[in-house]
């Protein structure tokens, strides 16, 4: 019993098939050889001629690991990131099992105001500490992964990287937050009346013209913090963590913490 248990919830959290995951995780070609930079607070991983490069966001990855969690008054946990060089994708994401980073170097073709690869480290790292706020004291793998599911249930996309999107602005001299092409078709809906819902917001249009659930996310994630203060993250996350199985746990969270 206890065994067949095991299985669905395995099955549940890890289909065969899912059409919902962005990961891409195809292999980099066998020939690559692979160099790594570790450190105490996380592991750099990267293609041998990509040296100099990695060497360089080495130094960046010190100093974004100790100020990415000021707020949460922590660090996040060791973790691997990697470097793939090999693919056109402009894109990275953090995965719990195993505990890994990747960023893909290639660079995205919209105008930016700092480095790519700066930037996009920024970002993840901010994943990475949101996940170790969520996980809290589950650490074998498939329960990291169960408990980060459950917590998928309550919050919304536009959270998650609304967040990411404002630290890489305010611990930057960049970021996507100081774009002005990042708050036009807002400021552009705003400006000509347009008052659209929040789910049309948040979920996107054929339609209309609408943001997506990053820009919206990053004005919702500034209004709270400008609001309830800069740590109203780390006690929402706290908040949900300790309550699980809560329906509606991301309201109730927000609600209590903003009293």
């Amino acid at each position: 019993m206890k065994n067949r248990f095991l299985i669905l919830i395995i099955s549940i959290i890890y289909p065969l098939v899912s059409s919902a995951q962005i990961f891409d995780d195809t292999q980099a070609p066998p020939g690559i050889k692979w160099e790594q930079i570790s450190t105490k607070d996380f592991q750099l991983i990267f293609p041998h001629e990509f040296h100099k490069q990695a060497s360089t966001l080495s130094h960046q990855l010190t100093r974004i690991i100790h100020r990415v969690g000021q707020d949460f008054k922590r660090k996040p946990r060791k973790i691997s990131f990697i470097l793939q060089t090999n693919t056109l994708d402009q894109n990275g994401y953090v995965q719990l099992a195993p505990r890994k980073s990747e960023l893909y170097a290639t660079p995205s073709g919209i105008a930016s105001n700092q480095s790519w690869l700066d930037n996009l480290a920024l970002h993840e790292s901010r994943h990475v500490l949101q996940f170790d706020n969520l996980t809290g004291t589950f650490r074998a793998p498939l329960f990291e992964q169960l408990g980060l599911a459950l917590y998928g249930l309550h919050l919304p996309s536009w959270y998650f990287e609304g967040d990411a999107v404002y630290t890489e602005t305010v611990l930057s001299e960049g970021g996507r937050g100081r774009l002005p092409s990042w708050e036009m078709p807002i400021r552009t809906n705003i400006l000509e009346g347009k008052k659209y819902s929040y789910e049309k917001y948040t979920l996107g249009s054929f339609k209309d013209i609408v943001p997506s659930y990053y820009t919206i996310g990053y004005f919702m994630a500034t209004k709270m913090k400008n609001d309830f203060g800069e740590d109203i993250q780390q006690k929402m996350l706290t908040d949900i963590r300790n309550h699980l199985l809560r329906p509606y746990s991301f309201n109730k969270a927000l609600k209590n913490t903003r009293i």
